[in-house]
């Protein structure tokens, strides 16, 4: 039966990487993921060590895979916000340079466009003025 944790550091000479299963437990029973990561709860490898060592059968391998589970997803989720904020920014982007581009494709059209009027213009006027030919 798993009773509470008593810090005797048995698990620390326990992990083979190194790690502080005391700590990492402590930060994941306040939930404190950050603190956990930055303990190396990724770099475990729920080798179950700490486990035999723990004198209360605290099941920390356990309690690390689904911590580190966890960690992953969250990381995961973070990851696809960013990447679609990414993909907004380029398509506003986007959006902005072709919208630049039509207006400058509209400009240089009416300018075309109004110049071949005005020469129609001057040539209409250039015919009324000089009356009807005879």
């Amino acid at each position: 039966m798993a009773r509470p944790c008593i810090r005797c550091g048995d698990c620390l000479p326990a992990c083979p990487l190194a790690l502080d299963p005391q700590a990492l437990h402590a930060a994941l029973l306040r939930e404190d993921l950050g603190e956990a990561e930055t303990l190396g709860l990724l770099a475990c490898t729920g080798c179950g060590d700490c486990d035999a060592a723990c004198p209360s059968r605290l099941p920390l391998s356990a309690r690390f895979r689904e911590a580190a589970t966890a960690l992953r997803a969250k990381q995961a989720k973070i990851a696809a916000a960013d990447a679609a904020r990414e993909r907004y920014r380029q398509r506003t982007e986007r959006l902005a340079r072709e919208a630049a581009s039509a207006q400058g494709v509209q400009a240089r059209r009416i300018e075309r466009l109004g110049a071949a009027a005005q020469a129609a213009l001057a040539k209409a006027r250039a015919r009324r003025n000089t009356g009807p030919a005879a």
